[in-house]
C-alpha cells in the first residue's frame, strides 16, 4: 500500500511538472507585436519616430538614467563596505571610528553630488 501511494505521489509530481506552460520554445518571440500598447524597438539600428519625439533619444536617455543609478549604487555599496570594515576594526578607538565614518559619509555625499552634476550636465544640457 505504501508503494502504491509513493508511486501515485511521484506520478503526480512528474505530471504537474510537465503540465507547466512552456513559452521558451516559441519562435515568434522576436516578431513585432500586434498589441498597440507594446513598444517594439527594431534590431537593425533604425528607430521609429513617434509623434514629435524621437524614441531613440528616449531610449538613450533611459540607458543614461540606468547608468547613473548604477554608479550611485556602486558608490553606496563601496562606502557601506568601508564603513562596515571600520566598525569591525578592533584596533581603533570609538573616537577614531566615529571620525573615520564621518569622513566616509562626507566622501559619499561628495561622490554622489559629483555623479549627479555629471549626469545633469550630460543629459539636460542637450535639450
Amino acid at each position: 500500500m505504501k508503494k502504491i501511494f509513493t508511486l501515485l505521489f511521484c506520478v503526480t509530481i512528474v505530471a504537474s511538472a510537465f503540465a507547466q506552460r512552456d513559452d521558451r520554445d516559441r519562435n515568434d518571440r522576436n516578431q513585432p507585436s500586434n498589441n498597440p500598447y507594446v513598444k517594439t524597438y527594431p534590431t537593425n539600428g533604425e528607430y521609429y519616430r513617434g509623434g514629435d519625439r524621437d524614441e531613440r533619444n528616449e531610449h538613450l536617455k533611459n540607458e543614461a538614467i540606468a547608468q547613473h543609478n548604477l554608479q550611485i549604487a556602486n558608490i553606496n555599496s563601496d562606502i557601506d563596505m568601508r564603513i562596515q570594515r571600520i566598525s569591525y576594526d578592533r584596533f581603533m578607538s570609538r573616537r577614531q571610528k566615529r571620525k573615520a565614518i564621518e569622513n566616509l559619509e562626507s566622501m559619499r555625499i561628495q561622490q554622489i553630488q559629483a555623479c549627479n552634476n555629471q549626469f545633469n550636465h550630460g543629459i539636460y544640457s542637450r535639450r
